[in-house]
């Protein structure tokens, strides 16, 4: 960040120079001199540089200060959705001659940083845009058979398949729901008695989530329950069951991170029976890579063993901006051998050994081409890539995009 001292010379440097570009229209002096090179300052969506030769031929530069990411903000349920709006891109420079040299030229100049081509692929989607709520989001899961099934606003679920010989050409699967897409339950939340236990709460609608173990997708809500839903219709499982963030399914029980960590019954009775984890998960689980892993913190994830004790940790450190560090978990796959964690604050995905060791990063502009409103969900691909969901905004509207993440494109 530039301190007020820069500040105000970069000022009174393009100040002067404008005076004088008004003032002294016969007379041009000669440009000045670059200014001495520095470090270059990290900055992740543009820069504005200034020089003035002013009345005593000084010089500045002041770089625009990094913009950190919108913290993640959190209702009830304890989740960390991605908030913020694009950062603002371009450059801006300028230069002056003093007004004792007689004279100043103007140079203003705006244009996007190079990103280069993109490594994934957007794939085209069959039926209507999938507008997707801007808050919220959306999540995604794959089957390994090929189905996607993707939320959208409402909590519609659609479920795409690839087109012959192009896997990233999607379309609505109209032997799925409703010609593609399926309506979750209408249903008010059960109610709650203050004293018999935690008391879940939220703001804002229903916000429902689809999870794949193998064949067989669920769809679930913080309060509203959990169903099976690739037979094509909601069927209740777990119809009751409030306080779930997040799944991580083995066969016919999960890993759900309410209370503190319990393992669930899948069935009409849902029963559930505690699980000693250590650290508690807070903010929801995930299976990846062969292991359960648990969101423990903001920017940290940790990976359980068999007896819930922690055997590796991403994330948690000083500088969570730094590569292998986490600002928050928006999800979390397999990729090949290793876990890969979207980062949805600092705009990246990072891949990770199975023992938390950081093996590499890329940033959602390298991937993708271009800037994502949001970064929501992830799926493993065949190759030991990637599905990737993100959200891009038009306004007050939120479009979500499918990716396509060649293995390539995410290996050293």
């Amino acid at each position: 960040m530039m301190s007020n001292a820069r500040s105000n010379v970069w000022m009174l440097g393009v100040a002067a120079l404008l005076a004088t570009a008004c003032s002294k229209k016969e007379k041009e002096a000669p440009p000045a001199a670059p200014a001495a090179a520095r470090p270059t300052e990290a900055v992740p969506s543009g820069s504005r540089t200034g020089s003035a030769a002013g009345a005593a031929a000084g010089t500045a530069t002041a770089p625009a200060a990094a913009t950190a990411p919108a913290a993640g903000t959190g209702t009830g349920t304890g989740a960390e959705p991605a908030t913020g709006a694009e950062p603002a891109t371009g450059a801006a420079t300028g230069t002056a001659g003093g007004a004792a040299a007689g004279g100043g030229t103007l140079t203003l100049s705006l244009q996007e940083p190079p990103t280069g081509p993109a490594a994934a692929r957007r794939c085209a989607l069959g039926g209507d845009p999938l507008v997707v709520p801007c808050v919220a989001g959306a999540s995604l899961a794959v089957t390994p058979k090929g189905a996607l099934y993707v939320t959208g606003e409402g909590g519609v679920v659609r479920r795409y398949r690839a087109a012959a010989g192009d896997d990233c050409t999607l379309e609505l699967d109209e032997r799925f729901g409703a010609k593609g897409l399926l309506t979750p339950p209408d249903k008010a939340a059960k109610p709650q008695v203050v004293g018999k236990g935690p008391v879940y709460m939220r703001s804002g609608g229903p916000d429902w989530k689809v999870t794949a173990a193998g064949e067989t997708v669920y769809l679930h809500d913080f309060l509203l329950g959990l169903y099976r839903i690739d037979q094509g219709a909601p069927r209740p499982v777990c119809a009751d069951l409030q306080g779930v963030n997040g799944l991580a399914i083995d066969g016919a029980t999960a890993l759900v991170s309410r209370d503190g960590g319990a393992r669930l019954a899948l069935g009409k009775q849902c029963k559930a029976t505690p699980v000693a984890f250590e650290p508690r998960p807070s903010f929801g689980l995930f299976a990846a890579a062969g292991a359960t892993w648990g969101k423990t913190g903001s920017g940290k994830l940790t990976r359980y063993g068999a007896d819930g004790k922690a055997v590796a940790t991403i994330g948690g450190g000083d500088d969570a901006f730094a590569p292998g560090g986490l600002c928050s978990t928006s999800a979390v796959s397999t990729c090949g051998d290793d876990v890969c964690v979207l980062d949805g604050n600092c705009k990246r995905l990072a891949r990770f050994g199975a023992d938390g060791a950081f093996v590499l990063e890329r940033k959602a502009d390298q991937l993708l081409g271009e800037q994502p409103y949001g970064l929501a969900d992830l799926a493993p691909a065949a190759d030991g890539g990637l599905w990737l969901l993100a959200t891009h905004k038009d306004g007050e509207t939120c479009e979500a995009g499918i990716y396509r993440v060649p293995g390539a494109a995410i290996r050293p």
